[in-house]
């Protein structure tokens, strides 16, 4: 299996993503990082494999799908094309979440069937599990089939990529009872209750941590708040433990004593020991890590590449939708 990175778009730099490289190939990975010419040697110094792209898409471009067209020798727009052609198995870029979904729909484009590709994320729950909340903000505007599909999607990838048997879906909505949410939720819930997928009904947001359903389906416009909203309040909560510490000299001894504790277990928090996700619906896997990755979070998403393709996740959805068609 041949994997292509994005050396572009991290916060940190490309520095992270050939650190990242060099400890895959030390796995017995085939690396390719591509990138500007001015790191070449560090490439070839890490044992990963060159490729030279000229321009970078900024992650402010406005049109990332004009930007796709425009920038032609970026790392993401010529990468996707290797990727296309077949000359990579799977696609690593932590740039442009706008262009990286632009270019993965325009250039190697979506399953046959499928309507719109889908981000999805892992969220924690109270079981010591993860459950898949889509879409994380792919697709702003949904109609109501685009759920359903959403719900295939994540249903065939947790089954292909987790090893999740008959994994369970739920609709976010504002109340449990099926009468309950706007006309697209209405209508989501009944193609999801008439359908094969196992269908257990209506979530509000406040049980997302549950652990009621493996995979939780929204719109793309909710799910990227409820993202957003999850970052806010993990932040909020560690600000109010900090203080709480500094109150007074016995709460710091209770911190310090706690302090080993709060580490393990806050560990599930943190974004990093998951890496990238994939889009789904795509004819190739294609990973979109964070932009604040550190080298922990890349490699770990170049992991998520390697278990996407080799679960044959992309061959189960094609045949599903093809059943369909």
């Amino acid at each position: 299996m041949k994997y292509i990175l994005d050396a572009n778009g991290l916060d940190k730099g490309p520095e992270v993503v050939i650190a990242a490289g060099k400890r895959a190939v030390k796995e017995g990975m085939d690396i390719t990082i591509i990138g500007k010419e001015s790191i070449r040697d560090q490439v070839n110094m890490s044992g990963c494999k060159f490729m030279l792209a000229t321009e970078e898409i900024s992650t402010e471009e406005k049109n990332p799908a004009f930007a796709i067209r425009k920038y032609k020798d970026s790392t993401i727009t010529k990468g996707l094309y290797a990727l296309k052609n077949g000359e990579f198995d799977a696609f690593v870029s932590g740039g442009s979440t706008g262009a990286v979904l632009a270019g993965g729909t325009l250039i190697v484009g979506r399953i046959p069937g499928v309507k719109r590709s889908a981000l999805t994320i892992p969220i924690p729950n109270v079981n010591g599990k993860l459950s898949y909340l889509l879409d994380a903000g792919a697709n702003v505007e949904c109609t109501p089939d685009m759920l359903y599909e959403f719900a295939v999607l994540a249903s065939n990838y947790v089954k292909s990529a987790k090893g999740i048997e008959n994994p369970s879906v739920m609709l976010i909505n504002n109340g449990i009872e099926e009468e309950k949410g706007s006309s697209l939720t209405k209508e989501a819930y009944q193609l999801l209750k008439n359908s094969n997928l196992n269908f257990k009904g209506n979530l509000e947001g406040r049980y997302i941590f549950d652990g009621q359903s493996d995979i939780i389906v929204t719109d793309g416009f909710s799910g990227n708040l409820i993202l957003k909203c999850l970052e806010g309040e993990f932040i909020f909560i560690n600000h109010l433990i900090k203080k709480s510490a500094m109150e007074n000299f016995f709460n710091k001894i209770a911190m310090l004593v706690l302090k080993k504790s709060f580490k393990r277990n806050f560990s599930v928090l943190d974004s990093n020991q998951y890496g990238g996700v994939p889009l789904l619906g795509l004819k190739k896997v294609v990973i979109k890590a964070h932009g604040s990755s550190d080298e922990c979070a890349f490699y770990n998403s170049i992991l998520a590449a390697r278990d996407a393709h080799e679960s044959g996740m992309i061959e189960s959805i094609t045949n599903i939708f093809a059943k369909e068609a």
